[in-house]
């Protein structure tokens, strides 16, 4: 799949998309994706609010990114899961994300983790909307049933601030991911944050990605927004979206 988006005459400035492949991609997905790119809101003119989220998305580190993806294709006051709960600020996403209306289930195998992230959530008022659970991500799906979640948050590694010899691996990864595509409705979809080099290695995001290179295309479509000019190993944000 090759996008290309090209700027207009200040005049007439709109989304010009060319794509050389685009079989099975979902109605609009790849024109949208451009947009969030281009201006950071779907949108077809420039206006204000358009320009002030522009300079936020040009900003964005890897969750922030992730964030601005996800809030642009799941719905509102859904059922959703972070994956991977850390100190919980992908929860407390979900959580604010998920309303009054919606459900957030985490997990995580460290208490630590459980412990900072009901701190965070109970300082911002959200305690109510998550259910923290002290389990492996690759057993979620004893908790929900399937094509019942909206979206789901993986950032792999380990707790920041936290021991570094606790980590998220390849084996238990990849089948919390395969869990997770089961969980997920017709147009749901999964966001995941992806590290290698230094303590990580690279076993984990070779896996990961091999895995998910073979998801059949017609139930699937996954995308890679890598980070092509930082040096070294930068964190690779990928996005799998389940056809409807």
């Amino acid at each position: 799949m090759i996008a290309e988006v090209k700027r207009q005459p200040r005049s007439n400035r709109r989304l010009r998309l060319s794509t050389k492949y685009k079989r099975n991609l979902p109605a609009d997905l790849l024109s949208r994706l451009c947009a969030i790119c281009y201006y950071g809101l779907y949108t077809t003119g420039v206006n204000a609010c358009m320009k002030e989220r522009m300079g936020r998305v040009r900003s964005l580190q890897i969750t922030d990114w992730c964030h601005e993806i996800f809030e642009e294709f799941v719905p509102a006051g859904g059922v959703y899961i972070d994956a991977t709960m850390g100190q919980g600020q992908d929860t407390l996403f979900l959580c604010r994300l998920a309303g009054e209306g919606g459900q957030v289930w985490a997990f995580d195998i460290q208490e630590k983790a459980l412990d900072l992230t009901r701190e965070l959530l109970t300082r911002e008022g959200m305690d109510k909307r998550a259910r923290l659970i002290l389990c492996g991500h690759e057993h979620m799906d004893r908790y929900l049933e399937p094509e019942s979640v909206d979206g789901i948050c993986f950032n792999f590694g380990y707790l920041p601030g936290g021991d570094h010899r606790i980590a998220t691996r390849p084996e238990t990864s990849v089948a919390a991911v395969e869990q997770g595509l089961k969980l997920l409705k017709p147009g749901g979809m999964m966001s995941l944050c992806i590290y290698s080099g230094g303590d990580t290695g690279f076993e984990e995001r070779d896996a990961l990605l091999a895995f998910l290179r073979e998801l059949p295309s017609r139930q699937y479509t996954v995308i890679q927004t890598p980070y092509y000019n930082r040096s070294g190993h930068p964190p690779l944000p990928v996005f799998v979206f389940r056809q409807k």
